[in-house]
């Protein structure tokens, strides 16, 4: 469960620290060359780093073998429609919504660190392992987000004053026309999921609970590629966003989490934690600190506050009715299935959101690859690491 968190790799040399891991690293002060070296993670708490203190990770070790298990679970079940092979790959990411801390990070495909002979690792870092079993995707395996990403947008329409934005969604829009940059753009066809029926007037509450592909396209028109850009990159910190002039072209896209958009799942937990913690997010850390992190305003409160009661809805009444069923508290969060061109075609399954839905302590996200709809895969997987923590 912890053996991306605990091996520092390195093609040419293999396993770094004293037998490979991070209690190869003793203080702060061994453990800040490596974090600067690889740059994989935030550096330790700088109040603490030069300090001669015992390293102490925020990992909760029964949540993160929970979550270990059940994205073992229901990766496991997705099978490759060429090969019948099961394919086991995903990742989850639970943290403190109050604090930032990442409380599970786990990635599959694993390993075992204790089995990491010369022989092994060559094979791992060799051609021979397309599954790329050494990629911690939790924190760098980048994906489409799907409609996970429309909380993004819908924080970009909030702060733009396009809260009130209403769309007659009839399920295919033809012939959608936008500008950007002096030039005009066209798209022959937008289209919901198959199988949608036309969600008819739809606001931003019904557009989020229902994944309305066709009314966040719009309000991606309707804001403009800087508007998003802007919430995007500097609201969310979000590091694998297309160029404007790409995110431009292909604004309606991008608009709904597909186009040339790419996050982590880690990215998409930090999303979920500011709007779980009033608007404010904060930074990740993975080494543990007596001092308060200090976080950045992503959106109001005012706009947290409608995001917190819109996502509700989608637990209660949207695209995730029912999955959450049983646990002894609510839940709120976004479903997405995102499109790719990895494995046998099949979408990528995504759920980000938090519990409680009022008053929120956890945040989380998860993805599991070619997994399909997002409440068939990603979603179980969070209400079993819901149900661990809280």
């Amino acid at each position: 469960a912890c053996a991306h968190l605990l091996v520092a790799t390195e093609a040419a040399t293999g396993p770094l620290g004293c037998n490979g891991t991070l209690r190869g690293f003793q203080t702060y002060a061994d453990l800040l060359p490596f974090y600067r070296r690889y740059g994989r993670r935030d550096d330790p708490p700088a109040p603490i780093a030069s300090q001669d203190r015992d390293v102490r990770l925020t990992i909760d070790l029964p949540l993160q073998q929970a979550a270990f298990d059940a994205l073992k679970k229901y990766a496991g079940q997705v099978r490759d429609r060429r090969t019948g092979r099961p394919k086991n790959k995903g990742a989850a990411v639970a943290l403190n919504a109050g604090t930032g801390e990442v409380l599970a990070a786990v990635s599959l495909p694993s390993f075992d660190p204790g089995a990491l002979t010369e022989e092994a690792w060559q094979r791992l870092h060799s051609d021979e392992d397309a599954d790329h079993t050494l990629l911690y995707r939790a924190t760098d395996g980048l994906y489409a987000p799907g409609s996970s990403f429309k909380i993004v947008t819908a924080t970009a329409g909030l702060e733009h004053g396009l809260g009130g934005t209403v769309v007659v969604c009839h399920h295919t829009d033809e012939n959608v026309h936008w500008r950007f940059g002096g030039r005009r753009y066209a798209r022959r066809r937008i289209t919901d999921e198959e199988g949608f029926v036309p969600h008819g007037e739809t606001d931003m509450a019904k557009a989020l609970r229902v994944s309305c592909n066709v009314y966040f396209a719009h309000l991606g028109i309707d804001m403009g590629a800087p508007a998003l850009d802007q919430t995007a990159r500097q609201r969310f910190g979000l590091a694998h966003l297309p160029p404007l002039q790409k995110l431009g072209e292909d604004l309606p896209d991008c608009a709904y989490g597909q186009g040339a958009v790419l996050v982590t799942p880690l990215e998409m937990a930090r999303v979920a934690q500011a709007v779980a913690n009033n608007g404010q997010m904060l930074p990740t850390a993975f080494a543990a600190s007596h001092t308060p992190a200090l976080g950045e305003q992503a959106m109001t409160e005012a706009q947290a506050r409608q995001l917190q009661r819109m996502l509700a809805g989608v637990v209660t009444d949207g695209t995730a009715r029912g999955v959450f069923d049983g646990l002894r508290v609510s839940v709120a969060g976004k479903t997405g299935s995102a499109q790719n061109g990895q494995g046998d075609g099949m979408t990528h399954s995504w759920f980000a959101g938090f519990a409680p839905a009022v008053n929120p302590t956890l945040a989380f996200a998860c993805v599991v690859e070619n997994g399909g709809a997002g409440r068939a895969a990603a979603a179980p997987v969070c209400r079993e690491i819901i149900r661990k923590a809280l």
